[in-house]
């Protein structure tokens, strides 16, 4: 609870940057570009718990951002794990999402952003599971909005919410949804852009500069 709770603090104090007459003066500052990686989680993720091993099918960890323009950012994500139970196979968990992101508002160090993404998740090897067949897939579905603020010219924080669907045909939970909710929700992320120019730092020179 706490974390939702600061999470829904992140995301409002981020849209108050967006939206108030003061960030609305440098709105020309904003140009982000490049690419960068970190951390980010999709909004199924809550819907693709499924089985317990290797951490459920829900797709979160490495990030990447890549900006192809100002107003439009490809969002990739990419998990693994692994465990190895007494006298079992290893369990081998792996996980991909795609998402595309396109800026609705921006402020000096800050961007709003409406997108969607596409996951999908697998567990092999998972014996001995309740409900489940010894190989698990998951398909999540997201339509996230999205808020993205630079603290610097490299490191930026995200947070965000929307509608987000989980598909699980073989874990005994065929269908989930959530809007909104808690099960909407993914965790707040980070990323560390590797062009100085990249961000609110647009322009290719420095532009913006903080």
């Amino acid at each position: 609870m706490v974390k939702k709770v600061g999470l829904c603090a992140a995301l409002l104090l981020a849209g108050a940057l967006v939206l108030s007459p003061h960030t609305a003066s440098a709105q020309e500052d904003v140009e982000p570009a490049g690419f960068g990686v970190g951390f980010d989680a999709a909004l199924s993720s809550a819907n693709l718990a499924g089985s317990t091993a290797v951490g459920g099918l829900g797709v979160g960890g490495l990030n990447g951002n890549y900006w192809v323009s100002p107003n439009v950012m490809l969002n990739f994500i990419l998990t693994a794990g692994f465990a190895l139970p007494d006298g079992g196979d290893l369990i081998t968990r792996l996980g991909v999402g795609f998402g595309v992101f396109g800026v609705l508002a921006r402020g000096d160090r800050t961007v709003f952003m409406l997108g969607g993404r596409f996951t999908i998740a697998a567990i092999f090897n998972a014996t001995g599971i309740p409900e489940a067949d010894d190989n698990q897939a998951g398909i999540g579905l997201d339509i996230p909005l999205r808020i993205e603020h630079w603290l610097d010219r490299h490191f930026a924080v995200n947070g965000q919410v929307g509608v987000s669907i989980g598909i699980l045909p073989d874990t005994g939970q065929p269908f989930a949804m959530g809007v909104g909710t808690a099960a909407a929700w993914g965790s707040a992320g980070f990323t560390y852009y590797f062009d100085p120019a990249s961000g609110p730092f647009g322009g290719g020179g420095g532009g913006g500069g903080g």
